[in-house]
Parts: C-alpha cells; structure tokens; sequence
C-alpha cells in the first residue's frame, strides 16, 4: 500500500557510488501494522526533524547507503520513528577554528542549538554564526535537488513495479543520459583520474557530461540491480542498437551526445553482468551492434562530428576504455575469437590518420586467416560439437565479408567534407594515443595475440617508438621475446589442450573444446574489482523481486509494445497467488498506485495485500494486515481517497484506516437498517452512497460518520438494490435492483431522473461509462447500454453467453467475468463492438469466479474465487 510516511534517507552527493546494490528496503507492509505498541494517531502533535546528512564512507569512489526506512511501510509513524536513519548516520559540523566537530541528533532537533551561557561573548557569537554558516553550506552541498530526484527514482522504481518502471523511468533516464553529453560544454574535460585494474594503472580522463551522468548512471544500476539482467539486455542494450543506427544515418548533436553516453553506460552497466550472461549478448548485440558500428562511426571520413576534433576525442577515449575493459575481464583467447575486428578497425583509423594505403589485400588476409584458424580447429573437434563448429564458421565468415576496411569510403561525399573530417582524425589518433591505446591492450592481452588481431602492428610498433623517441621515454622496449615472459606471468592467457587458466583473467573458469567457450556458472570469479563485488553481493538481497519466468514474459510482452497500442489483451499468464481467506472473495478493490489491493471475503476479514514482482509465477503470497472487526460476510468495501481510509460493510459500516490498523467509527442511524452495498462518491467528495435494505438511498459524510441525507428510490418497492454506480461528476446514481429495474436519481435534489424495467432477472453489475452512458449486466444473460440522461435502451452488447456477473471497464474497453469462469474484452461501448474471450485454465486459476478487478496501469487482472484463492493474471 502507498503509505503516508514521508520517512526519508538524503543522498550524499560529492562520491560516485552504485546505488542499487546496496539499497536494503524494507517492503515488509506488515510492520508497523502488527506493531501495536508503536501507534500513535495521526492527529498528534508532530515534530518536524532536520534530515541529518548521512556519514560518507571511507571509500573515494563508493558510497553504500542502507535505505532501510524509505516511505515503503503501511502505518502511520510518530517523528521519532519517521526519521530513522541507516546504522551510524549522524550530522557532522566542523568547526574550523578549533578543527572540532559537533554532532547533532537529527531525529530531535530542528536545527543547530548551541548550548551557551546565558551571557555570550562577541567572540562566542562569531564562533556561533560561523558553525551555522559551515552547516548550512555543507547542507547545500550535500542535500541537492539532483540527490534526491535521484533517491525519489529509485524509490519510485520499487513502488511502481517492472513494467511501469521500464516504461516511465528507465526509458526516460536513457534520453536523458543522452542529453548529458550533448553540447560542447558538456565534453569539456574538468579532471584526470588514475584507476587500477587488476594491477594495470591507467589515466581517465573526467568529463563535465562525466559529472552530470553519476545520478542517471546510479538510477539505471539501482533498476537493474532490482529487476535483472534482463532490463540490461532487453532495454538498456536494445536502446543502443537503436540510437548507434540511427547515429549511422546522420550525426546530429544530439546524436552525438547519445553515441557516447551508449559507451558510458556500456562501460559502466556491464560488469554487473554475471559471465555466462556476458557470453550470451557478447556477439550480438555487444560486438556485432553495439562496438563494431561505433568503432567504424569514429573512424569513418563520411561526415564530420557537430563537435569536431573534441567529440570525436571523447569517443575514442570512451571507445578505448571500453574495449579494455571488455580485454581484462575475458581474457586474450576470447578477445581474439570475439573482439578481434573491432580492435582491428580502430587501430586501423592510426593509417588512415597518417595517410597510408592498407587497401592492398585486407580483405583476402582476413578471409585466407580465416579459412586457416578455422580448418585447424575442425581437426580437432569431436562429432559432439558440429553445432558449434558451424556457429564459428559463420562468424568466422561474417567477419570476413562484412567488415572492409576503413579508408574505404563513399565517394560520393564533398571534397571538403571528407577533408575536414581527416583533420579531425588526425587531431585525435596521434602518436601519443597510439602509444596510450597499444600499452594497455600490450599489459591484458599476449603480445602474440595482439600481432595476430592488428594487420597494421608494425605502423603502430612505429608510432609508439616515434612517440617514445619524440618525448624522450625508453619505459618499454619492444623486443616481445625478453618482456613477454614478464608480462605473460601476469596477464598472457596461455591456451593448452583446451584450458585456459583461471589466473590469466578474472572471467572465471572456461573450458576450452575446440573452439567452443563453456563458462561454469557457479564460478566466482567474475570481473569485478572490490567495489564491483560488494555490489554485485549486495545485489543478492533482490533476487526475489528479478524478473524470471512468467513475469519476465509478461515484461517483454508489454515493453514490446507500442505507446499507441492500449488494447486489453488476455494472455492467461498467471503471475501471482494471494492465500490468506478460508472462504469465498466477495470483493477486491485495487488502489490507485496499483501496489496494493484489499479484499473482503465470506469468512468475515478483510485483508490488505502487497502486489509486487516476485518469483516466476508460481509464488504464493500472504497478505500484509488483517481487518477482524466484522462479524458477517463482507457485502463490500472501498478505499475512500479524499480521507484515504478504508470503508467496508457486513450490514454495518465500518471506517478503518490501514495505516494504523485501527477502527475510526461505524456511522449509526436513527432508525437503523442494514446496509445492502455501497459507492464512494468521486474524490474529492468525502461522502457515501449507501443503498439499504427498505430500498433507501442514504448519504453518509465520512468525516462525520454521519448519515445526512436519504432519498427514496421508488413509491413501490421492486427489489433490494444490487449495485451502485455514480456518474463521473458526481451529479446523479444509477441503481440496479433485484427485480431487473434500474433507477437513476439526481443527487442534487433527490428527484428520480428515469425509472425503469431493463431486465427480465436481476441485475448483477452497473457500470458508469461516462455522464450520458450506463451499462447493466443481468441474470438473463445480456448485457444492455442505456442512456444516462433519460433510460432509454441505447442498444445491447452481443457475444457474452453466460451472466455477467464481473464487469470492468478500461479506457473504452469492457472487460466481463462470467459464471462459465470465461474472462471477454468488448474493445468499444459499441452496436459493432469486437468481443474476443476464453475460459481460465485450470493450470491459471483454481475455482469458480466470484469477483474481478482491474489494474489498468499494468494491464492485469485480479480474480477471485469461491476457495478464497485470488490469483493475478495478465
């Protein structure tokens, strides 16, 4: 349930740090609600803290933040336990005159108090303003509008689910990525920072699109982290592909910008990938749509950048770091099988930037090397691995035919054009870089390897001695015979009979037959340097909620489709069980945040539940509270927005509020008469429309628990009033009775607008479909359209055979139930209206239908049975 508390953790900026490994939430509804002890009414005095500032970590470039009271519980909270803190925050002052701190206890306080004489100093007033300028500073420092939109996502991320998620803020953080490197300004360099990788030392340089990104980079992680993989390899890699092909076209600036923040966030999203994951994608879409097309872009001669000499610049570096990365966590053997064209291609732009012809017969070398590695490896294959031999084959082939090389260009483009973009490569792919790209590849990969992958090594062996010589550095000498066995003792992977060792790279234990990669899942050692596997470790605490099995279908199926595409498709995909009730669901009601929903049932409860992801579809969940205060069948129930509390009714009215699990009052009447069902009128009327057993109907004003109004449906009665339905202004009612009438009263005056005979039996379900349209459902099996403003029969919706006794609608849609456990869509209110439907399967779900709600935001459903089983379906 979306609950009330505003408890929050500030995010503290200054640090780059993954967020969304180590967010412990606690989702657990049932906390405060079975926690009497801790209630306090939500009309006392309540004191309004400061948020303390969180105390960073020891570490430089992580900070881990325990979320462990984000506004996620349901109950009302006093302001002691609103405002609790993850273990060891606390507020930090530093007094720079006496180099002292003071900390303050932000669960109390309101501000800074600093405890005086009653007579101060000028100087002790001096020391005073300067501690609340200091704190003020760090609060404006630390506090920023960017931390908590960043917390406010992931929040968010937790609350709205996968698919609402992926639709309205993942997809939105990739565009706005995109906009973090787009512009000059934003690819200004502002520092330079040196990393080490698995004892590699290297220097990065930090761009201000760098800075601008940490927030949207930690949200992305923070949603994968909670959902899986498949976000990163569905969403985040297909937004990519999308944006490289598009880059392929036409380079704009836009363009621009989004063609390297695909490089940052592929660089930075990756290692969260576990290896046999890695292995799947690495061909396609890593390599094949991802790095190759950005490798040829920053080589190509075809159009120039918007940006010039300086995007192309940040590129290559994002290029650069990237596909080293890639080089230290899988080793020289599966770089050579999987990134070898890459590499080739962009160390192949260094000939096109000093203007030399490697036209010659490149193609033919790749295709007789080719053809040789691969007719050395089928000697040694066995029968068992022809499936993979033919896979290799046919990229061994693809590479061949499909990548030409780069100084081959269309010759359509203008002389200076053309020109204009060879200054810019030669601006960027100088000897310098040169030297800077083949000492990091030299250091994770065999030198022999890397002879093997470059067809221009001997231009690059003499761009780096030019470079060395030009700048006076002897720090390498390149006879591979006397540093190869220095090196090698560290990084080389060395292949024998078909092993490659676990000390070469980090990628974890691979198996080596023939030419096929078999990666032991269980392996623990993944690429990842101490803070990657921290988080990769915090990351475990989610895996109930990662998208697998049925969920992740019914994720891919909705992500699929287009924003235009708003139809009510029935796949009978069950998602979820909710066990709790001993006997049949008389009522579901969803809130409108869609996370929660509460059910009443035969067995006198009414029982509050939790909708989240979880498990593959066969989970089975128990509900969070429990309403014990009835002493009959629940007849009905509602969640009233306006005040928001729960109204349910057994012949009586009881008002609850969820958050405190308590009873607030039981509107009583002068002459008392059981209540049959009930309305909510349109938020943000805080009345209710109650229908009783003399075939009244009553107004009650929740705020009072009062009845203040009644009107009489009709002279002679015809029936108990089965159901209710309120116009959208909440201008007339219309109701439906036992003996097939229907009655329509104008709430204003209390006069009857129609009254009228619209069925043969009783009437099961009415519908408000907008001010001017009602629809009714009866025993008599049909399903009529009537008119709002006088009653009369517009026309009747063909194609249900069975009474409807379970009708919704969604956007135009009418979804129905029937007694047949058969589940329809009407795609319009029309004469001509398509009408699809299907029986439940039994596998799906267990019972007869007894009731039905909607979740229109995530297109699900929500059905009830006669057993006390829900069970939600998409």
């Amino acid at each position: 349930m979306d609950a009330e508390d505003s408890s929050w953790v500030p995010l503290t900026s200054g640090a780059s740090y993954d967020i969304d490994l180590h967010i412990d939430l606690n989702l657990n509804l049932n906390d405060d609600l079975n926690d009497e002890g801790n209630k306090s009414s939500p009309l006392r005095s309540i004191k309004s803290p400061t948020i303390p500032i969180p105390k960073p970590s020891n570490s430089p470039n992580k900070l881990v933040i325990e979320f462990n009271n984000i506004g996620c519980n349901v109950g009302s909270k006093t302001s002691n336990e609103e405002y609790l803190l993850y273990n060891g925050s606390y507020c930090r002052i530093t007094d720079s005159v006496n180099n002292s701190e003071e900390f303050c206890n932000a669960e109390e306080q309101n501000s800074i108090v600093l405890q005086t004489d009653d007579i101060k100093t000028d100087a002790a007033v001096h020391k005073n303003v300067q501690i609340d300028q200091i704190y003020q500073k760090s609060m404006s420092n630390e506090c920023t509008t960017s931390e908590m939109s960043a917390g406010s996502i992931i929040w968010l991320s937790h609350r709205l689910g996968p698919v609402l998620t992926a639709r309205y803020l993942s997809r939105n953080l990739l565009r706005m990525l995109a906009l973090c490197y787009t512009g000059e300004e934003n690819l200004t360099v502002i520092d330079e920072t040196t990393s080490s990788v698995q004892g590699i030392t290297r220097k990065e340089k930090v761009l201000v699109g760098d800075r601008n990104a940490v927030k949207v980079l930690e949200c992305l992680t923070a949603i994968a982290g909670l959902y899986g993989e498949q976000i990163i390899i569905l969403q985040y890699f297909a937004h990519m592909v999308e944006l490289i092909a598009l880059c392929k076209r036409k380079l704009t600036q836009n363009l621009e910008g989004g063609l390297i923040s695909c490089l940052t966030l592929l660089n930075h999203i990756t290692p969260y990938l576990n290896d046999a994951t890695l292995m799947d994608c690495l061909h396609e879409p890593i390599v094949k749509a991802i790095l190759y097309p950005t490798v040829r872009i920053l080589s190509s001669t075809r159009f120039t950048f918007p940006n010039g000499v300086i995007a192309r610049a940040v590129l290559a570096e994002k290029c650069l770091e990237t596909v080293f990365m890639f080089s230290v966590r899988l080793g020289s053997v599966v770089i050579k099988n999987h990134l070898a064209v890459p590499i080739q291609r962009f160390f192949l732009a260094f000939d096109k930037s000093f203007n030399r012809n490697v036209v010659g017969n490149f193609k033919s070398e790749i295709n007789q090397k080719a053809a040789n590695e691969q007719l050395a490896r089928i000697k040694g294959l066995n029968e068992e691995n022809r499936d993979t031999r033919a896979f290799q084959s046919n990229f061994n082939t693809d590479v061949a035919d499909s990548y030409s090389p780069p100084v081959v260009e269309n010759m359509d483009i203008s002389d200076y054009q053309k020109n204009k973009a060879l200054d810019e490569l030669k601006a960027v792919f100088t000897t310098e870089f040169a030297h800077k790209a083949y000492m990091l590849f030299y250091k994770c990969i065999d030198s022999e390897v890397m002879e093997q992958i470059l067809k221009n090594y001997g231009h690059i062996h003499h761009l780096c001695q030019k470079y060395e010589q030009d700048t006076k550095i002897n720090t390498i000498n390149f006879d591979h015979n006397k540093h190869s066995a220095s090196y090698n003792s560290n990084y080389n992977a060395t292949e024998t009979s078909g092993i490659v060792h676990k000390d070469v790279s980090n990628f974890g234990n691979i198996s080596v037959v023939g030419n096929r990669f078999a990666i032991q899942k269980t392996s623990t050692g993944d690429y990842a340097t101490a803070d990657n596997m921290s988080t990769r470790e915090a990351s475990s605490s989610y895996t109930g909620r990662q998208l697998r099995g049925n969920w992740l279908a019914y994720w891919e199926h909705e992500i699929g489709r287009s924003d235009k595409d708003v139809t009510f498709n029935v796949k009978q995909i069950k998602l979820q069980t909710f066990s709790g009730h001993t006997n049949s669901i008389r009522c579901l009601h969803v809130l409108d945040n869609e996370n929660s929903f509460i059910s009443g049932g035969r067995d006198k409860t009414v029982k509050l539940w939790s909708l989240r992801s979880q498990g593959d579809g066969n989970t089975v969940s128990s509900c969070q509270y429990t309403y014990t205060g009835h002493k009959k069948s629940i007849l009905a129930l509602t969640f009233l927005e306006s005040l928001r509390y729960v109204v349910t009714c057994d012949g009586a009215i009881h008002c609850w509020d969820p958050f405190m699990g308590s009873l607030l009052g039981c509107p009583e009447n002068s002459r008392p008469v059981p209540v049959n069902t009930f309305i909510a009128s349109p938020s943000p009327s805080t009345t209710l429309l109650v229908g009783t057993t003399d075939i009244t109907l009553r107004v009650i004003d929740c705020r009072t628990f009062q009845y203040v109004n009644e009107m009489k449906v009709s002279v002679n009665p015809t029936g108990l009033i089965r159901c209710i339905a309120v116009a959208p202004s909440g201008n007339w009612v219309a109701l439906g009775q036992a003996s097939g009438f229907l009655t329509i009263l104008d709430t204003r005056t209390g006069l009857i607008i129609a009254s009228w005979k619209g069925h043969e039996c009783e009437i099961l379900q009415l519908e408000t479909i907008n001010e001017t349209t009602i629809v009714s459902s009866s025993l008599d099996e049909t399903i009529a359209v009537w008119s709002a403003v006088d009653g009369k029969l517009k026309f009747h919706m063909k194609g249900a055979t069975e009474p409807v006794h379970c009708m919704s609608t969604y956007e135009q849609e009418l979804v129905i139930g029937t007694t047949a456990n058969r589940v329809g869509v009407f795609t319009s209110i029309e004469t001509a209206a398509a009408f699809s439907s299907s029986k439940l399967k039994s596998d799906t779900f267990k019972g007869l239908l007894t009731t039905m709600a909607i979740l229109p935001l995530n297109r699900l459903l929500l059905l009830g049975a006669d057993n006390g089983g829900i069970t939600l379906i998409c």
